[in-house]
């Protein structure tokens, strides 16, 4: 099996715009935040209301994006578990459609 999408599987996904290597830069950003904001999701519902202040007060002092993830993975060790397995349910549940479409 190919791994490379072929024109009628990006059409089923409804990802057929993503063809060149500056729409698949923009694919894989939005992946990504998909996948961050999942991770996000996890933290917070760990977290008690003051721990979420505090991440709050972090976030908002942050210079930049990748700040915000050092800070989130050097506080909240779990942060990086969390990351991976919203990576692993993403890529499971991309694949279930490739192979269903």
């Amino acid at each position: 099996m190919s791994v490379q999408l072929t024109t009628e599987q990006l059409k089923n996904l409804g990802m057929e715009a993503y063809q060149t290597p500056r729409s698949r830069e923009a694919l894989m950003e939005r992946i990504g935040k998909v996948v961050f904001d999942g991770a996000m999701v996890r933290l917070l519902a760990s977290l008690n209301e003051e721990q979420i202040h505090a991440l709050n007060y972090a976030i908002e002092t942050c210079d930049s994006f990748m700040s915000v993830i050092e800070y989130v993975e050097r506080v909240y060790p779990q942060f990086g578990k969390y990351l991976e397995e919203e990576q692993a349910a993403f890529i499971e549940a991309y694949v279930a459609q490739l192979q269903s479409a």
